[in-house]
């Protein structure tokens, strides 16, 4: 689920605004994930990667001035010199520019208005089977014909043990800093006996089997990459200063000038090199991509459109916040529940869904009668469940006299483990609500996902083994209602049927069938 973003500065002036740009794009993809960050920048031939664990304002903090500097300084003036000062912030200090962690020696953390250059890759990192750790952050550093390269990937590769037989026939004693299978694919290029990088990338990415969708930095070229799947999320885009690629086109809304029709879909299998010499003009002119011989088959992951990406997102043209409305109104048809009084969104993933299943009632009222707390992160992205259901109930609470005496419908996109959604409707039901109903805008998730999100194994899943009415029993609702897959697709599908519209998307976590064999879980980004 982790989200990556890459800037190609057009034109000099854009080169000292890059960091700044990039840390914009990063901030736009953070609900993909809160475990870290980094951004790697090509500058005079080399490369930079500042990375550390946290969110993007946590890793990238603006410039510290000497009057910030001095408002921190309990009982000094203000003829403290800026270079004098150390100042202890929690577990931070600042010194000059940079921050550090305390017991660190070295610089953790630059102003994103430092970073200049002429192009940039950036990560947010959402741990999977790899694991949290400094060790295990993106972009990952490579060198290839001793020349500097950085990848940042978000997917989950399969046959790893082939991988890494495959490097060790090239340099047995290759060593690794992480266990990430990212790291596998930086050492495939770094190890390749091919002496053109584009062909040691194409050699390599032949070899891998899975999910991935990539943003590599080389020589002052990004590379933005695409499984044959397109299983996981990949945009280009363009405006007069930078060429972007991106997990989702709600970052290029923070860019003025990168119009529609300067948004492209990287298609499944396809390449996209992203440099000074690209085109002006509509990206599907004469941009240099390739794609493998082979046919391909489109398996986008459904889960993005039911919770992952941004609402104001866009998938094949079409805009997330649409589809779940969309998703909201079938639900409605399949669970109408009439005789409530209010609608309630589970925010913010549930909003589209609930706007779609009071307006296809038509009777019931539409209230936000829960209210964020100073939660940013999503709570199905934290690595741990006591921090989770820990957010969970400082993340949302009852506006009590929105719910007093009223029968409620919550509306949400989905059920995972249940403990969150079980305190939910125990909070909602101390807030005065006489019932408390929920309808679900996907059907049940009942398989482990193998393409890199982190659903649980498939024993903390609340509904495998369980029938809808024990799921309603252990959640404590007064009525349980899950949208069905054909409904889901009636609800996302264009101008096709509700199997063709089935046959573009993953949709293992729902069904068990995969567009990849399951394996042993994998290592993953």
């Amino acid at each position: 689920m982790c989200g990556i973003f890459a800037a190609v500065a057009r034109v000099p002036e854009a080169e000292a605004q890059i960091g700044t740009a990039t840390h914009i794009g990063l901030q736009t993809l953070q609900h993909r994930g809160v475990d870290g960050a980094g951004i790697s920048v090509f500058c005079n031939g080399s490369i930079d990667t500042y990375k550390a664990m946290g969110t993007v304002k946590q890793v990238f903090v603006p410039d510290v001035t000497d009057e910030a500097i001095v408002r921190f300084v309990s009982n000094k003036s203000g003829e403290v010199s800026f270079n004098e000062v150390v100042q202890f912030l929690g577990d931070w200090r600042v010194d000059q520019h940079n921050l550090y962690r305390d017991g660190e020696e070295s610089a953790v953390v630059n102003p994103p208005e430092k970073i200049k250059g002429s192009a940039t890759i950036g990560h947010v990192r959402y741990a999977t089977h790899g694991g949290s750790g400094n060790r295990n952050l993106h972009p990952i550093p490579f060198e290839f014909q001793e020349k500097p390269g950085s990848i940042a990937h978000n997917g989950e590769l399969k046959g790893l043990d082939n991988l890494r037989g495959v490097i060790a026939e090239r340099e047995p004693h290759f060593s690794f800093e992480g266990d990430t299978d990212t790291e596998l694919i930086a050492a495939l290029l770094a190890t390749s006996r091919e002496l053109v990088f584009e062909s040691a990338l194409r050699e390599t990415l032949l070899l891998l089997e899975g999910s991935f969708s990539l943003v590599i930095l080389y020589d002052g070229v990004v590379y933005a990459v695409r499984d044959q799947f397109a299983n996981r999320p990949l945009v280009v885009g363009f405006n007069n200063e930078y060429l972007f690629a991106s997990s989702e086109t709600c970052s290029f809304d923070a860019f003025p000038g990168v119009v529609e029709e300067n948004i492209q879909e990287v298609a499944p299998g396809s390449v996209w090199r992203l440099d000074t010499t690209f085109p002006i003009g509509s990206l599907s002119a004469t941009a240099a991509r390739w794609a493998p011989e082979e046919a391909v088959e489109r398996r986008s992951c459904v889960f993005e459109n039911i919770y992952l990406s941004r609402p104001d997102s866009m998938i094949g043209g079409v805009s997330i916040s649409s589809e779940r409305i969309a998703m909201g109104r079938q639900l409605a048809r399949e669970h109408p529940i009439t005789d409530a009084d209010v609608v309630v969104p589970v925010i913010d993933s549930g909003r589209g869904a609930a706007i779609g299943y009071a307006e296809e009632l038509g009777c019931l009222v539409y209230r936000e009668a829960l209210v964020r707390g100073r939660v940013e992160e999503r709570t199905f992205i934290q690595p741990d469940q006591s921090i989770r259901e820990y957010l969970q109930r400082l993340k949302l609470n009852p506006v009590k006299d929105q719910v007093r005496g009223l029968h409620v419908v919550l509306v949400d996109d989905s059920i995972v483990r249940g403990t969150t959604t079980l305190r939910l409707i125990d909070r909602v039901r101390e807030a005065g609500a006489s019932r408390v109903s929920i309808v679900i805008a996907s059907p049940p998730i009942l398989y482990t996902c193998h393409l890199g999100v982190n659903t649980p194994d498939r024993d903390e899943l609340i509904a495998p083994d369980r029938s809808v009415e024990e799921i309603r029993e252990m959640i404590g609702a007064d009525y349980l209602g899950y949208l069905s897959l054909e409904g889901m697709y009636e609800a996302i599908k264009k101008d096709e049927t509700i199997q063709e519209a089935r046959s573009r998307f993953c949709d293992g976590c729902l069904t068990g069938e995969y567009p990849v064999s399951p394996e042993e879980p994998a290592i993953a980004s």
